[in-house]
């Protein structure tokens, strides 16, 4: 770029993102420009990693907007294709600037990923029902396994994600529990409840990692009291009997 003895330059600079962009999402892109000429257009020049060009024009902003504002830009922009992208900011010059010549930025790279993919966390009741509400109706005494699946949207297994277990139930401290998924994305924990009646919701929850999106779900376990059947009856009833029936004899033989 030719610049006479007597024009200056802009300088032109981008505050790059510190983490990759995601396809298809826009980033708001920031910077700044000295001196804060008023009014200023600028073009932007984004390169994809296949070598194809998109160049878009950032002009004054106008009511707060997106664009050029007193020695500052904002600029929207979102990236097609996943890879290593270059960015460059222009500004072609203004004949209201004479004393300015055309002007440009460094070349700036920055990352765009895969956007992630949609994870799902099935939950398998006891009779096989999926992600049903509430997860299961037990006893208290009894112990409930809570059983499911993490798979992505084609219904494959997610290996080896951590799942997280939070068992909430009323009047007692929550219960953390954790699973890995085996190879076909299954988990599985065990629960115990301490109280009844009771509604214990049970929150699941995956944190994501880079290729799926975090999922969560969440369900509930009614919990009943315990109630005495007949043979219950007899199973006390029966040595009380006995006992009392020794006694008698023992007393008897005393005499």
């Amino acid at each position: 770029m030719l610049v006479s003895a007597q024009q200056k330059t802009l300088t032109i600079t981008l505050n790059e993102p510190a983490e990759p962009l995601v396809v298809n999402s826009t980033y708001v892109f920031t910077g700044g420009y000295n001196p804060p000429l008023i009014d200023l257009t600028l073009k932007f020049v984004f390169t994809r990693p296949d070598g194809t060009a998109i160049v878009l024009v950032c002009p004054p902003a106008i009511g707060g907007g997106y664009g050029t504002y007193n020695g500052s830009f904002e600029f929207g922009f979102a990236p097609d294709m996943a890879g290593n992208w270059t960015l460059q900011i222009l500004w072609e010059g203004d004949p209201r600037y004479p004393d300015y010549a055309a002007s440009s930025s460094p070349t700036y790279t920055f990352t765009v990923r895969p956007a992630k993919k949609r994870a799902q966390i099935i939950l398998i009741g006891p009779t096989g029902e999926m992600n049903q509400d509430p997860y299961a109706n037990i006893t208290l005494g009894e112990t409930v396994t809570v059983r499911g699946r993490l798979v992505g949207p084609e219904g494959e297994g997610i290996e080896g994600a951590h799942i997280l277990f939070e068992f909430r139930e009323w009047g007692v401290t929550t219960v953390h529990k954790a699973d890995i998924t085996d190879s076909n994305g299954y988990f599985s924990v065990t629960f115990k409840p301490t109280k009844a009646p009771n509604n214990i919701g049970v929150l699941v929850t995956w944190a994501g990692n880079d290729e799926y999106e975090e999922a969560t779900f969440y369900t509930h376990i009614r919990v009943e009291p315990r109630t005495f059947s007949v043979m219950d009856a007899l199973y006390v009833a029966v040595p009380i009997v006995v006992v009392v029936v020794a006694v008698i004899v023992w007393r008897k033989r005393r005499k």
